[in-house]
């Protein structure tokens, strides 16, 4: 397990977290907003105090994989957006992978499950008016 704890991370809940919150709000993504990351029986879990109105969790592969598309693009585990202490937002890109060697590591797959998560998912799906073309 590994633990996300950063000086700039909100511990305490000082200022409305308007982002978040938005977030949290998009219907098309409700089912794959969660608390916790997990995949492959490995998670990342959040410092104790980080409360969860100041992250969010969107399962970004389970929201694909609902399209039901002839072909799923690969995409990554989970997209975390935590709200800083500065008012500022920092966005992890997550991909859990079990494996026992690097011989299991394909960084091709790799790469196109962050392109497709930046490009499509970050870049074209999610609008600056706070919706989902999903």
């Amino acid at each position: 397990m590994r633990s996300m704890k950063n000086e700039r991370i909100l511990s305490k809940p000082f200022t409305p977290t308007p982002m978040i919150d938005e977030i949290k709000k998009i219907k098309a993504l409700t089912p794959f907003i969660t608390d916790k990351c997990e995949e492959n029986q490995i998670c990342v879990s959040m410092d104790n105090s980080i409360l969860n109105t100041n992250y969010a969790v969107i399962k970004v592969d389970q929201h694909y994989n609902s399209l039901r598309l002839k072909k799923t693009p690969p995409s990554v585990d989970c997209l975390i957006t935590i709200k800083c202490r500065d008012n500022d937002y920092i966005i992890y890109l997550v991909e859990l992978k079990n494996i026992k060697s690097p011989a299991g590591f394909k960084v091709d797959n790799i790469y196109n499950k962050f392109k497709t998560t930046i490009v499509d998912f970050m870049g074209n799906r999610l609008n600056s008016r706070g919706s989902c073309m999903c």
